[in-house]
């Protein structure tokens, strides 16, 4: 993480605790924020989409943003793919492909 940066964390999957380096965390000065979709309206969905799509899919097409990708699997290889996320031993998202 650069300093100054922000974490970002949208919803759970690991379970709904963790560990932290605050010493990292306090030595660059960095934020951590926290939001879920399940708690807001239709609505409010609807406007975080729009500007999800201008603000962050522009970056990833040009490639100023890249996501972290963990792994790419076949859908044939669904099962393990499920398997190791549950396992919680990815670092990034997993992908199926068709």
């Amino acid at each position: 993480m650069n300093p100054r940066g922000t974490v970002m964390i949208v919803g759970v999957t690991g379970g709904v605790s963790a560990e932290a380096p605050l010493r990292v965390i306090l030595g660059k000065r960095l934020r951590v924020m926290g939001t879920t979709l399940r708690s807001r309206t239709d609505q409010e969905r609807d406007v975080l989409f729009a500007r999800f799509a201008k603000d962050v899919v522009t970056r990833l097409k040009t490639g100023k943003v890249k996501s972290m990708v963990d792994k790419v699997l076949p859908m044939s290889e669904a099962q393990a793919a499920f398997t190791s996320m549950a396992s919680n031993d990815t670092f990034g998202k997993t992908v199926l492909t068709w």
